[in-house]
């Protein structure tokens, strides 16, 4: 088993490195770290993606495939890059998942057509219950500054969400 996840480790890494993915991204322990963060279990025919905090499973993913495993493991590592892309290229006038979205799916278009696809469907039905919000900095500021006026921070939000309507959920 040490060996088969050996091979893992190997694949995650030269993926990763071909997506710029700092190695500690791409660390793969075989046992839980208890700090949340995931580690690989298998049995005799089935990968087991496991996240745990301080002695508690939090997740659990299994597959018998070890193409949807690499998936798994390099798709998060695409969101976190996607994200960290993102901050350093931060654009005040739209929602930030816009820009760390559309760069995980182009990290994982590198790797892999399919998982761009695939990770698109996946984020497509994430925005059709939590849409895009491109005013979301405004209605915050603009709160922010009813606040400093004195108005109560229950009246500045809903005044805000007037000036700067709430995206509909659901299209």
């Amino acid at each position: 088993m040490t060996k088969d996840i050996e091979v893992i480790r190997e694949k995650v890494n030269f993926l990763g490195t071909m997506i710029g993915a700092p190695l500690e991204k791409l660390s793969l322990p075989d046992k839980p770290a208890g700090n949340g963060g995931h580690h690989i279990e298998m049995d005799d025919t089935k990968y087991h993606l496991v996240s745990s905090e301080r002695g508690v499973e939090l997740n659990r993913k299994t597959t018998g495939e070890l193409d949807e495993l690499l998936y798994w493991i390099l798709s998060g590592v695409a969101s976190e890059l996607g994200y960290e892309y993102e901050k350093r290229n931060r654009n005040h006038e739209q929602d930030s998942r816009r820009t760390a979205f559309n760069k995980s799916i182009q990290l994982l278009k590198v790797l892999s057509e399919t998982w761009a696809t695939k990770r698109a469907k996946e984020l497509e039905s994430i925005l059709e219950s939590n849409p895009y919000d491109d005013d979301i900095n405004k209605r915050v500021e603009y709160s922010k500054y009813l606040v400093s006026t004195g108005y109560a921070a229950d009246e500045s939000y809903r005044l805000a969400c007037e000036k700067y309507p709430l995206p509909e959920r659901g299209k």
